[in-house]
């Protein structure tokens, strides 16, 4: 299976730069005629040209369901694709009852992490957030960690208001490669993860004029201004020996693929995770366990694993693969 990225609209230095999916396809003897695509841009651009070649076409989808909060319908509409693999299940649910077709595959996040990076990295810090500022509950959070001893990793480009502001109030490391990042994170006990994504009003309402938006289980409680999407920093942390500190939510997507209480703990609100944060780093060697509990499933959903499923048109389950 050849694989093409177009990585335009990506901003530099986040997943999917690292992701590679490439590498595997060059160590392909075999001559066939299937393709694999990612990178947002493909699908802001509606998929592929007509003037493609044969073959099978698939594509990696890994923003589901954000997507759905721009003012078009972004898919597949002139079903340029064989098979499109999202990272969110109801939304593969939601796309294959409306089009009448099974292209839509549920698949993992895969883990970038370089099998070189030092899983076994001495902890020097007790807790991290790397990622954007989405809502005044991120900013609560970093208010509450920055009483540990703590990271906060951001970016300088492509961020909204609310990330500036946690940027010059509570960044620690800033502009970090991929593996920078990873070797952070490698010395962190706990990783806070928010498995879901805070709408706009205008979100909401470019969600609302989706064809059968109600039928996605994914916007059920477009109310209450939230959609569930599983974030990398899950399986990144598993694989590198730091515990999963997670928010429950109406969805709680991570159960799929990990098990709570042995693998990764909730939070139920950001006033939690202060008295969780010190009963862990307390008591941390307890958490031993816990730790390679993860770090066993994290390595099933590593990018090569990835690459291998795509190419077998293998779809996820909870808690399994599915052989279509």
């Amino acid at each position: 299976m050849k694989v093409i990225s177009y990585l335009k609209s990506e901003i530099p230095g986040t997943n999917l730069y690292d992701l590679n999916l490439e590498e595997f396809a060059a160590q392909q003897t075999k001559v066939d005629e299937s393709w694999l695509l990612y990178g947002y841009r493909i699908l802001e651009k509606g998929g592929l040209s007509k003037t493609k070649r044969g073959g099978i076409y698939k594509y990696l989808n890994v923003t589901m369901p954000t997507e759905y909060c721009q003012n078009g319908f972004i898919h597949d509409s002139t079903r340029s694709f064989s098979e499109i693999y999202g990272i969110c299940p109801y939304s593969c649910e939601w796309l294959n009852k409306l089009e009448d077709s099974n292209r839509y595959k549920y698949i993992y996040y895969p883990v970038s992490v370089p099998n070189n990076i030092n899983i076994k990295k001495e902890k020097l810090y007790d807790v991290i957030y790397h990622g954007g500022i989405h809502s005044k509950k991120y900013l609560e959070m970093l208010s509450k960690i920055n009483k540990f001893n703590y990271r906060y990793a951001t970016m300088t480009t492509g961020i909204n208001e609310l990330t500036r502001y946690a940027l010059k109030m509570h960044a620690t490391n800033v502009n970090l490669t991929p593996i920078e990042k990873y070797n952070l994170l490698g010395q962190t006990k706990i990783s806070i993860c928010f498995n879901n994504f805070p709408l706009s009003l205008e979100q909401k309402k470019n969600i609302q004029n989706k064809p059968f938006w109600q039928n996605n289980e994914a916007f059920r409680y477009i109310d209450e201004l939230i959609v569930p999407q599983f974030k990398s920093r899950i399986n990144e942390a598993a694989i590198l020996g730091v515990i999963n500190l997670v928010e429950r939510d109406q969805w709680n997507v991570i159960e799929n693929f990990y098990e709570s209480g042995k693998d990764f703990i909730y939070f139920e609100s950001v006033e939690d995770i202060p008295e969780i944060i010190t009963e862990i780093t307390r008591n941390y060697e307890d958490y031993a366990e816990m730790r390679e509990n993860a770090y066993k499933k994290s390595k099933r959903y590593s990018r090569k694993w990835l690459y291998t499923d795509i190419l077998n048109s293998h779809s996820w389950q909870r808690g399994k693969l599915k052989l279509l």
